[in-house]
């Protein structure tokens, strides 16, 4: 269906532009064509881009509300949430707002334990980490930071696990530097994990939030120029904050991979890493922890030996939104959203905090209905153009210039006069500006 409608604004666009190349001197039929653009389109667009989405949200008790939003969600949303109400069980509007989760946990730092062969930090399986992240805070840029992996049942023995390369996230505003280590694909339940020379300017080290929301990704075409293969891939929505970009690698083993985001005209770099070619599996996850995003676009780029390799599949993991609300009694709740209204509360209401108790609900399932139609009585002008032509009269003004005044009484201005530059005319204390239309 959305494909009928589609073809049919493009049949109708077509029409009206040919139509237009074979009479656009004439005035009256650029006027047809002005309104039949606009009666053809609303019936063949605005399914399509005019709907009202809803979804219900069952509270059974009066408190804080958390509702984590899905893929369905947001593509339907503008940047950042926008766009997006809640409603009470009476229809009153309640405020609410949408929290994403950072990709850093700020509550829990870890300082390094020192030892002679520079940093070390000992982490396990029952912590459900997906990584480490070093912050650098004034340290200056270090080029490459490369750990050594053991692991342990009871962390008295240890094993080799082999060495590992960190990613090297460039700095923000505040001029930290970020360091991300992956963990390990081990089924040791403690990990050591020990960076040489590496014990004198680390700020904190937390671990890496799982991601809860994954996005698969279309199939990424390659563009290749000067040795480096690029692809570019596009999020659901924009105000995204990705967390992981997983890819499916074939080829050549080794390659220096970098991932921007578009910005402001240009590309940022968001992270740059290496895959080793000891590296075990298909599957290379890179970290990208950055704040939500502007744009839709990511930059993919990868170099190596004979071109590097090649990306065969590919998925992203987001930082779920969550609507947050506060119930002031059980009932069902709405989720609205789609229509372009937006509403963002009054002055005395303040978000809550992302560390206040809440009761963490899954929305009902998504519905969606057309918008009511424009009132008949406004969808028309309220003077026919027809009759505004009819009363025209001409006005003989041969030595006039761009920019000279003509002075009327009080009556109408509905003139069409023999020139291509507007004239004004003076009509009570205002100036109304008369458009002219030449045969």
């Amino acid at each position: 269906m959305a494909e009928d409608r589609n073809a049919t604004a493009a049949f109708v666009l077509a029409g009206i532009s040919l139509l237009a190349l074979l009479g656009w001197r004439s005035w009256r039929l650029r006027t047809v064509l002005a309104l039949a653009a606009l009666a053809a389109l609303p019936g063949a667009v605005r399914a399509d881009s005019g709907l009202l989405y809803t979804r219900p949200v069952e509270v059974p008790a009066q408190g804080l509300v958390r509702v984590p939003l899905d893929l369905a969600t947001l593509r339907h949303l503008g940047a950042s949430g926008e766009g997006l109400r809640v409603f009470g069980p009476a229809g009153e509007k309640i405020p609410a707002w949408i929290e994403t989760a950072g990709a850093q946990d700020p509550e829990t730092l870890w300082s390094p334990v020192g030892a002679p062969g520079g940093a070390s930090f000992v982490i396990s399986r029952e912590q459900n980490l997906l990584g480490l992240v070093l912050s650098l805070g004034g340290s200056g840029s270090i080029t490459h930071l490369r750990a050594h992996l053991e692991g342990s049942e009871d962390q008295k023995a240890w094993r080799p696990l082999g060495d590992e390369d960190l990613f090297e996230i460039p700095p923000g505003r505040n001029g930290s530097f970020l360091y991300v280590l992956p963990y390990p694909t081990v089924q040791d339940r403690f990990v050591r994990i020990t960076i040489p020379d590496f014990n004198a300017n680390v700020q904190n080290v937390s671990p890496a939030v799982s991601p809860v929301l994954s996005v698969p990704v279309d199939r990424l075409e390659p563009e290749d120029a000067n040795g480096v293969t690029s692809y570019q891939l596009t999020f659901p929505a924009r105000g995204q904050s990705p967390v992981w970009l997983h890819l499916d690698l074939a080829g050549p083993r080794e390659a220096a991979v970098r991932v921007y985001a578009a910005e402001k005209g240009s590309w940022r770099l968001l992270v740059q890493g290496i895959r080793r070619a000891s590296q075990p599996g298909s599957r290379f996850s890179i970290p990208i922890l950055t704040k939500p995003l502007n744009g839709r676009e990511l930059r993919i780029e990868i170099a190596g030996p004979g071109g590097g390799p090649r990306i065969t599949g590919a998925s992203l993991d987001l930082a779920q939104p969550i609507v947050t609300f506060r119930a002031g009694s059980p009932g069902r709740y709405e989720l609205r959203y789609g229509d372009g209204c937006s509403y963002e509360g009054g002055r005395n209401d303040s978000p809550p905090s992302r560390y206040d108790d809440s009761a963490r609900i899954a929305p009902g399932p998504e519905s969606a209905r057309e918008l009511p139609p424009f009132p008949r009585d406004n969808a028309s002008p309220v003077t026919p153009l027809d009759g505004r032509f009819a009363a025209a009269w001409p006005v003989q003004a041969a030595g006039a210039r761009p920019g000279a005044r003509w002075e009327t009484g009080r009556f109408p201005t509905s003139a069409r006069l023999p020139t291509t530059r507007p004239w004004r005319s003076p009509a009570g204390d205002c100036s109304r500006s008369v458009p002219s239309l030449a045969k």
